[in-house]
């Protein structure tokens, strides 16, 4: 079996895909996220043997067990005879979740697919590594409106923490245009095999989307494609609009009523020149006018200093001497603040030259 990796930033429709993809007699789906390539670049697996690293991601595999349709403590005993059976070959990341794409694999009834697929935040930040041992490689990026990104996150967190904490328009501009810019690295800069799909066109038009997914996969299309499912049993989703049986696009562009003009303001500052890039309506800002947004809000300097440098590395993600440029830019900018505070503003007109414009893109 090859990997196939799902990618995006969190609340933008991977664990949609990863259910759509499930019902597919040719791929492995895992019910749940791993987080192997997270604690692997973090070095959390160093100067653990195999058998310890497994151990901690099945303890990530928790709720595996919970599904009436996999026996868990099959699977766990399958893993550990094949560890002992072949330990001596699984020396890599790669090595320890093909193991388990193997053994799922059997134990779940697909032994027989052709692409095993694992969904966890933030996949997009390592394919580099797991393309060297992998060249073969697929990876489908999900792509989402940074303003309903916010506002499922904000929902999400009210209702986890009762309303009591919540995301900032900062911290998911800053999370978001990281994402994008990993993946831009990863397919125009390291050459990797990938396919972008924005979570608006799948959920308003899922099977022109999935047919597209086929194609890319090289796969038969299916009408399982169109229901979304775990381990085979209906997926009622993890929107914060609500459970749903099926694909729905409510949730599309609910910013607009719900969001408050200047977090989406915000959002609009920092991830304009991208959301415009890619199909979305954004409002255009110049450098100028993004300083007094923060200004107005209650952001730490450091965290605004990040923010503008995840910017730059997303308008020039190939060369860093070009963001080593644009970053002093914004940088002597901020601290010339107190000569812009009150300088009048358009935002209708963005000033020639201003990197914030997208006129480079």
């Amino acid at each position: 079996m090859e990997p196939l990796l799902i990618c995006g930033h969190q609340r933008s429709g991977t664990t949609l895909l990863a259910s759509l993809l499930d019902g597919h007699e040719d791929l492995a789906v895992f019910p749940y996220e791993t987080w192997l390539l997270l604690h692997a670049s973090t070095g959390a697996f160093r100067g653990l043997t195999v058998r310890e690293i497994v151990r901690r991601v099945l303890a990530h595999c928790h709720g595996w067990s919970a599904e009436p349709n996999f026996d868990y403590d099959r699977f766990v005993k399958l893993v550990e005879t094949s560890i002992q059976t072949s330990g001596a070959r699984i020396k890599t990341i790669g090595s320890v979740m093909e193991l388990l794409s193997c053994c799922y694999a059997e134990v779940g009834n697909c032994a027989s697919a052709k692409h095993w697929v694992e969904k966890s935040p933030m996949n997009e930040l390592r394919l580099p590594v797991v393309k060297d041992e992998f060249p073969s490689l697929k990876a489908i990026y999900m792509m989402r409106d940074p303003r309903d990104v916010l506002l499922s996150w904000k929902r999400k967190r009210e209702k986890e923490t009762n309303g009591k904490e919540t995301f900032t328009a900062e911290q998911i501009a800053r999370n978001w245009t990281n994402s994008l810019a990993a993946w831009e690295r990863y397919v125009a800069g390291y050459g990797g095999d990938g396919l972008l799909l924005r979570y608006e066109d799948l959920v308003q038009f899922p099977e022109l989307t999935m047919q597209r997914v086929c194609q890319y996969l090289q796969i038969p299309f299916a009408e399982s494609l169109l229901r979304p499912t775990q381990m085979g049993e209906s997926w009622q989703g993890n929107s914060s609009h609500g459970n749903q049986h099926s694909v729905n696009a409510a949730s599309v562009g609910k910013w607009r009523n719900e969001l408050p003009p200047a977090e989406s303001q915000r959002i609009d500052a920092y991830c304009g020149a991208a959301t415009l890039r890619l199909g979305y309506h954004a409002q255009r800002f110049n450098t100028a006018d993004v300083l007094r947004l923060f200004v107005r809000g209650e952001s730490k300097v450091r965290l605004k200093l990040q923010l503008f440098k995840a910017l730059c590395r997303l308008h020039y993600p190939y060369s860093s001497g070009d963001v080593n440029k644009h970053q002093r830019q914004a940088e002597c900018a901020w601290y010339n603040l107190e000569s812009i505070k009150n300088r009048p503003h358009d935002h209708s007109a963005p000033r020639k030259g201003s990197f914030l414009t997208g006129d480079s893109l």
